[in-house]
């Protein structure tokens, strides 16, 4: 017998228990800056120019208001790069879960940059 779960019956319960697992799917914090409780979805390969990954989870990671806002529709890893909250492991963590989905080959001839960010 095959059990349904509610969150699959109502659309809005289910998009509440989707962006919870978004949000908390790099420890909880802001993918790009580090702060904790982020509230925001990003894409990290912009809506704007891929938008056939507007909906797709490899693409969403949780940003807090300040990332997202600079951020906008920005290539995210030269955006990334420039800010002076940069952090190599972090962008190895959004490198990773890139990969994990498939959306690695959009960037990976470009290695990670130095440290002179904070760990």
């Amino acid at each position: 017998m095959d059990l349904i779960h509610l969150d699959d019956l109502d659309p809005r319960r289910r998009r509440k228990a989707e962006k919870s697992a978004l949000l908390s799917k790099l420890g909880g914090l802001c993918a790009y800056c580090g702060a904790e409780n982020p509230v925001t979805i990003d894409h990290v390969l912009p809506q704007s120019q891929r938008p056939e990954l507007k909906h797709y989870w490899g693409n969403q990671v949780g940003a807090c208001p300040r990332c997202n806002g600079s951020k906008s529709d920005r290539e995210w890893l030269t955006w990334y790069r420039a800010q002076p909250f940069y952090c190599p492991s972090r962008e190895a963590n959004i490198r990773a879960m890139l990969g994990e989905w498939g959306l690695l080959p959009d960037f990976a001839e470009q290695p990670v940059h130095p440290s002179d960010g904070v760990e």
